[in-house]
């Protein structure tokens, strides 16, 4: 039996021109992503390594903003752009749509939504006006 005479096969060049795909766009925080990617495989090697420790997202020295409505504390935003919420505004900011990008600015954008949302303030967590609330809700090694 001839293999020729079985399913016969047409072969034709097509140049990428007429396939018509959409172009491929570069990752506008490219850059971001790589410097982030390369920090956590560097942590992550030292901890392999038994000379390091991962920090959680929301360790009280990760702190980056603070939303405050008058001398209550709202929520916490901390660098990797994850948000606690305290108890009472749970409720109230349930149904807010936070934004999910990987950028360098995911925090501010955060804490500022919720500012709006509960008409409070942005403060900065590192500075001495919030030192209060730090020592309310630092947690006691």
């Amino acid at each position: 039996m001839e293999i020729s005479k079985g399913i016969p096969l047409a072969t034709t060049s097509r140049s990428i021109a007429e396939l018509n795909l959409p172009q491929v766009k570069s990752n506008a925080n490219f850059a971001h992503d790589l410097k982030a990617a390369a920090e956590g495989l560097r942590k992550a090697e030292e901890v392999e390594r038994g000379i390091g420790r991962l920090d959680a997202d929301n360790a009280p020295h990760n702190a980056a903003n603070v939303v405050m409505k008058g001398d209550q504390l709202v929520a916490t935003i901390y660098k990797s752009g994850v948000v606690a919420v305290t108890d009472a505004y749970a409720a109230q900011l349930k149904n807010l749509n936070l934004p999910g990008d990987n950028s360098g600015e995911l925090g501010s954008l955060r804490a500022a939504m919720i500012a709006k949302a509960v008409g409070g303030e942005v403060m900065n967590a590192n500075t001495s006006s919030s030192a209060s609330w730090q020592s309310r809700f630092s947690a006691k090694a």
